[in-house]
């Protein structure tokens, strides 16, 4: 797939999806909005909550109801309240909760004493605890914003009082009052899942293309997997003999200084023609090794490479005609600028032996390099090799490079001598001094 292409093989979350999630800010906020007002002594409330692809919390939409029970069990079930969850936070119990804050929210208001029936037992045991003291809410709960509204107008048990009751049970041939409770219940589901339907029409449509869209995706992702399984079964079904690994190069042109510098020299424009300009030839010359193993240099290590040999900063240009000249060592070194010219100008003498070469991106042979920087594959003496690193070794340290940007602080290079040890006065190469 070609999104999963773009994304390195991650599956992406499909578009459908994301749609939904922008739709569900269109949910109004429909929570103790309340369609009776009954004046009764007491007042049975049943709330409960449903929603669409409970399982699934990418596609999840959520809905709740209130309903006030009747009087006995030939009394109807009237619906008080009900809606949908706003916002991205679609969970069951969110929806279970904001029927149970709802009809508290309602048996607060009247003057009569109330009972709260949910299929939801977890609801059920902390809100008894609030009521209790012995639980307290803070900001780490989830859905903290309604447990507070419940820790702060819950009335005292013998004002408000909490009942759980299971759910989608069979109640025929029961007693009289779990036969009313139980259909009450029933009514509150049936009216949460009516509620559900009542939800904008464009947010339903966009829950069931999300829906279908993660499905597909679910089915794509297995088949991969199941393949990949096959494919590793098959894998050891007839093992290979073992045969040792041979060391491939990159797929990049290994750089020839010498034959770049013989070039240069006989086809180099005159605006690429400057006095000491041959200096850089030369120092191509002496760079260049045929046996030695090939190394990725970095511009900056060329730079360092070629004032070491010469004692020439490098060449500057002198005008947008492309025109250049040695630099004249008159001002302040700046180590970016000297860097860029350095660049372009030695990418012009290499473009005449190779017409179509192009530096390419990545990490200095050198250990001390620990980013990727534009480099370029050749072969050089140990000799120079040997002069950058000591010469890096002298300025960074101990540090590493890990940004390019730190090499622009940089003076000029110079040569550096190695740091000769003095002969320790403890240890054991005291007794085998003609080895030492």
């Amino acid at each position: 797939m070609d999104p999963c292409l773009r994304e390195h093989g991650w599956m992406p979350e499909p578009w459908e999806v994301r749609e939904f999630k922008m739709s569900l800010k269109d949910i109004p906020d429909r929570m103790c909005n309340y369609v009776h007002a009954w004046k009764q002594a007491h007042l049975d409330l049943f709330c409960d909550g449903t929603g669409l692809d409970p399982k699934q919390p990418q596609t999840r939409l959520v809905a709740w109801a209130v309903v006030l029970a009747g009087i006995d069990p030939q009394s109807p079930h009237i619906p008080l309240a009900w809606g949908g969850v706003r916002g991205q936070w679609q969970t069951v119990m969110r929806a279970e909760l904001m029927a149970f804050v709802s009809a508290l929210c309602y048996g607060v208001s009247t003057a009569a004493t109330f009972a709260i029936w949910s299929d939801c037992e977890v609801i059920v045991k902390r809100a008894r605890r609030i009521q209790q003291g012995t639980f307290e809410v803070t900001s780490t709960c989830t859905d903290h914003d309604l447990w507070m509204i419940v820790q702060q107008i819950i009335p005292s048990p013998q004002i408000c009082s909490l009942h759980h009751i299971k759910s989608h049970q069979t109640y025929a041939g029961e007693e009289a009052w779990l036969q009313w409770a139980c259909s009450a219940n029933d009514t509150a589901d049936l009216q949460a899942s009516w509620a559900l339907e009542q939800l904008p029409a464009h947010v339903r449509d966009a829950q069931q293309k999300a829906s279908k869209a993660v499905t597909m995706a679910q089915q794509v992702v297995q088949h991969v997997h199941a393949h990949m399984v096959r494919v590793a079964q098959l894998s050891v079904v007839a093992p290979s003999p073992v045969t040792p690994t041979v060391y491939r190069l990159p797929d990049t042109m290994i750089l020839d200084w010498k034959a770049v510098a013989d070039t240069a020299r006989v086809e180099a424009p005159e605006n690429l023609r400057f006095q000491k300009w041959l200096t850089i030839l030369q120092w191509m010359g002496d760079l260049q090794c045929p046996n030695a193993a090939p190394r990725w240099m970095s511009w900056f290590e060329l730079l360092v490479s070629y004032q070491l040999h010469s004692g020439e900063w490098g060449p500057e240009s002198t005008s947008s005609h492309n025109t250049w000249r040695m630099h004249p060592q008159l001002q302040e070194y700046n180590g970016k600028q000297m860097l860029r010219s350095w660049a372009a100008y030695l990418l012009n003498l290499l473009r005449l032996h190779y017409p179509n070469y192009k530096p390419v991106d990545g990490r200095p042979s050198n250990p001390r390099f620990h980013c990727w920087t534009m480099g370029i594959l050749c072969r050089i003496t140990e000799a120079s090799a040997d002069a950058v690193r000591l010469w890096l070794d002298a300025t960074f340290g101990n540090s590493r490079i890990t940004k390019m940007a730190a090499l622009h602080q940089c003076g000029p290079a110079e040569a550096v001598r190695p740091v000769q040890r003095a002969p320790k006065e403890h240890g054991l190469h005291r007794f085998w001094q003609s080895q030492r």
